[in-house]
């Protein structure tokens, strides 16, 4: 394999990695915006911001 070759599995590796990465942040995000309302709820506090 030449080094063309393995540079391009190597971006394409890092690209995947960036995806995960990315992926976790926005689960991890979602999750505690989840948990600051079932908090919210639990506490009689909750209202709804966003209809959608």
């Amino acid at each position: 394999m030449n080094r063309t070759g393995i540079v391009i599995i190597l971006l394409c590796f890092l690209e995947a990695v960036a995806v995960v990465l990315w992926e976790r942040r926005k689960a991890r995000k979602t999750m505690g915006e989840i948990e600051r309302m079932l908090d919210a709820a639990m506490t009689g506090s909750f209202s709804e911001t966003t209809f959608d």
